[in-house]
């Protein structure tokens, strides 16, 4: 079941991926020469985006590749250049996967650097030093710092960063004692609630699971004004997809993704 919960929650990131976009400033551009030109490279990293999901990797990356050219600076460019890095590393030979791995630590390292406050960078970061083999720079304690970093930024992707790493090195104890250990306002969270579900799911409650996750699937999105508790109720309601649940006839990961296109702000 831990290594189950593993693949739902690294398909999720992957899934919700899809909703960014990078932001190139088009909107201060000084004419409309430049408007355009801002345009297409805003539709460069997009598509770059899309062609990561739908496994056009060669493509993927020619496309942020000309993106990183006239933006050097750019911190999103560099973490979607990571994603096509690791991806591709994932399939290539042995030959080759070792040299794109660290081209994707050195692109997720960039994009860190340049955005040291962005939370999300350093969760990527965080999981590539938590799941590559050491030889291409996995490193756990690095992997806790980061963690601990995200917690100063913001207190609950600190948490959800911690239960990242406790579900990676199954550590059911440590995640018991990270979340009994909240205040009530913390354990309140949208985002804390999925992740008490999946731990609930993990350690084999798996009715009690079941029902938090009901829960947070029947909530509606607009509810919320933080865009990643936007997104809680469709995790939820992927999670139990995965896990094969039906209700009525209906498979909760159709109705969730037919949700998620329909959300105009997912």
């Amino acid at each position: 079941m831990l290594n189950q919960l593993k693949i739902i929650n690294t398909f999720l990131l992957m899934f919700l991926a899809s909703s960014m976009t990078a932001n190139l400033g088009a909107a201060e551009a000084a004419s409309s020469n430049e408007v355009l030109e801002a345009q297409k490279e805003q539709n460069f990293s997009y598509e770059a985006k899309q062609a990561i999901l739908s496994e056009d990797l060669e493509r993927a990356g020619k496309l942020i590749e000309a993106v990183l050219e006239k933006h050097p600076g750019d911190a999103e460019s560099y973490r979607v250049a990571g994603d096509i890095y690791v991806t591709r590393a994932q399939s290539a030979s042995l030959f080759s996967a070792p040299g794109l791995a660290k081209k994707g630590l050195k692109s997720y390292l960039k994009s860190v650097e340049l955005a040291p406050k962005n939370v999300r960078y350093r969760l990527n970061l965080l999981q590539y030093y938590l799941q590559a083999p050491s030889i291409v720079g996995g490193n756990k304690d690095k992997a806790v710092e980061q963690a601990s970093k995200i917690k100063e930024l913001n207190t609950v992707k600190g948490i959800i960063a911690q239960g990242i790493i406790n579900t990676e090195n199954e550590d059911l104890k440590a995640q018991e004692t990270l979340l009994s250990s909240l205040d009530e306002e913390l354990a309140n969270q949208p985002q804390i609630k999925l992740e008490k579900a999946q731990y609930l799911l993990n350690s084999g409650k798996f009715e009690q699971g079941l029902n938090e996750l009901e829960v947070l699937a029947a909530i509606p999105s607009n509810t919320f004004t933080d865009k990643d508790d936007k997104k809680v109720p469709f995790k939820a309601l992927l999670t139990m997809g995965f896990l094969g649940l039906k209700d009525e006839g209906i498979d909760y990961t159709e109705k969730s993704i037919s949700a998620f296109e329909k959300s105009p702000n997912p």
